[in-house]
């Protein structure tokens, strides 16, 4: 059986670390969303660089509070008991990260249905987590850790559901709407089955985390086994909607890399054994607004690049 000191302050050990990992994952993907030729709008920048700062600021936070109780109150476990403000800072990050990366997919859904239905909902469920996640960080400051988790666990309840029902419903809503905007450009189609692999994926980590912080909530009482998974279930957000920026450049490489591939293939096939003529011409198109998707600058449009290739033998 685990000892209470594996599963308080070894679990916010954990937690922490895992935090400061994704912590520089994201910091890189900034790094590289900067460093990369994207056309976005002054928004969509400037909510990366909250996004940014955000993220470095909680990060600083939770260091401190793992200071306090592992340096400054060493031996002393019932500091874990009392709040910190650090673990209040920890709700109102998540809730921001949260908000931000479920309205970024709900606007995904808009642009891809041009419908407002889902998209409001999703919004509206984005908005109760924040305003949960803000309750949780004002109600339990002046309480200790294990009141308030006795007290309010309706409201942590509340919000780890919220954070599931939106997260599941904007991961239905992309795979359902990317596989309506199927058309004849293969080349499109391909980057449609990249993003709806992306985007199960994403829905998956998300909800995944949620249930298991949910779990913990409701199995784990006076421990902080859900607090730990906390510290770093905001950064998941954060690494995600990074993720999705950055890798349009990626579908449009694996879209010309195939492209090449296909014309060196047809090339082959079309050498007979007494060729008189060899002509190859390789045409692709597709849809600029699918590579977008999501980046807030309202563009669509279409992409066409044309290769030929003739020699006269």
């Amino acid at each position: 059986m685990p000892s209470p000191l594996d599963l308080n302050l070894g679990a916010i050990l954990i937690g922490v670390l895992l935090s400061s990992v994704l912590f520089g994952v994201v910091s890189v993907q900034v790094y590289v969303y900067f460093q990369s030729s994207f056309n976005d709008t002054k928004r969509t920048q400037l909510l990366v660089t909250i996004t940014w700062i955000i993220e470095c600021v909680w990060t600083i936070a939770i260091w401190i509070f793992l200071y306090d109780i592992m340096i400054t109150h060493y031996g002393d476990l019932g500091v874990l008991v009392f709040p910190h403000w650090a673990l209040t800072l920890t709700s109102i990050a998540n809730g921001i990260m949260g908000c931000i990366v479920q309205g970024y997919f709900a606007y995904r859904i808009f642009v891809l249905s041009g419908g407002l239905i889902i998209p409001i909902i999703a919004a509206t469920g984005s908005a109760l987590q924040l305003a949960g996640c803000f309750a949780m960080g004002i109600l339990g400051h002046p309480l200790p850790v294990n009141v308030f988790a006795s007290r309010y666990a309706w409201v942590i309840t509340s919000v780890v559901v919220l954070d599931l029902f939106t997260d599941t419903l904007n991961t239905a809503a992309i795979c359902y709407y990317l596989r309506l905007s199927k058309r004849d450009i293969t080349s499109t189609n391909r980057a449609l089955d990249i993003l709806f692999t992306w985007s199960i994926q994403t829905g998956i980590v998300l909800s995944v985390t949620a249930l298991i912080i949910l779990i913990f909530e409701q199995t784990l009482e006076g421990t902080a086994m859900w607090i730990s998974v906390s510290l770093f279930y905001g950064k998941l957000y954060s690494n995600t909607f990074m993720a999705s920026l950055n890798g349009r450049n990626f579908l449009r490489r694996a879209v010309l890399d195939k492209t090449m591939n296909t014309l060196d293939t047809t090339t082959a096939i079309s050498e007979g054994p007494n060729p008189a003529i060899r002509v190859n011409v390789q045409k692709t198109t597709y849809r600029e607004d699918v590579i977008e998707m999501g980046s807030m600058d309202g563009r669509s449009k279409t992409f066409t690049k044309q290769s030929s290739e003739g020699e006269l033998v």
